[in-house]
């Protein structure tokens, strides 16, 4: 309780460390969440077919599933028509 304000938001000169505090226990008590928690592979594309097969149903605009698999507009309507073979807005 000392950590906190009156508001009870966290002491900015404490926020770092408690947080980091907390990444370490959970770490000792979960070792198997480093590999999620610490992923420092190459960034890999989406795969669009399988993204859109799963989540063509919501009604989402074109721009967000573009943000939501990591490409451009213009990279996402292109891959989309090559993959299948239509425009996205249909």
């Amino acid at each position: 309780m000392l950590y906190y304000k009156i508001s009870n938001d966290i002491n900015k000169v404490f926020d770092n460390v408690k947080r980091e505090e907390l990444l370490l226990i959970l770490l000792q008590n979960q070792p198997e969440l480093t590999a999620i928690l610490f992923d420092y592979g190459m960034p890999q594309k989406v795969d669009l077919e399988e993204f859109m097969n799963r989540n063509y149903k919501f009604n989402v605009s074109i721009d967000r599933f573009a943000y939501l698999i990591g490409r451009s507009l213009s990279a996402f309507k292109r891959d989309f028509k090559q993959i299948f073979n239509d425009t996205p807005n249909r």
